[in-house]
């Protein structure tokens, strides 16, 4: 796996959000004609954050699902030294979430 991508209107917004959150780092991204920002996942995997194309349509959204369906919906699942720390993060910053068990 090289990167995953996400696509976002407000690719500032998006990628504080991962840097200060999860504590992603940013890397250098190519000057492409559009907007992005690239962060570190791990040593060679990356997120890309994309700006949307305004000329094609709305973004889809994922609609908010039940926990008990999670497993089957789009989703980004990450491995993590502390997991108690990461979920007081996640806490700490409003952000919803679900363990499964």
């Amino acid at each position: 796996l090289n990167h995953v991508s996400r696509e976002t209107n407000d690719v500032a917004r998006l990628s504080a959000w991962y840097q200060t959150v999860l504590g992603f780092e940013p890397i250098q991204r190519p000057a492409f004609p559009f907007g992005g920002a690239w962060l570190r996942l791990a040593p060679n995997i990356a997120l890309h954050i994309i700006e949307a194309d305004p000329d094609a349509g709305p973004l889809q959204t994922t609609p908010r699902v039940e926990p008990r369906f999670i497993r089957r919906g789009p989703h980004l699942a990450f491995t993590v030294v502390d997991v108690d720390v990461v979920l007081g993060l996640l806490r700490a910053h409003g952000v919803d979430h679900h363990i499964n068990t």
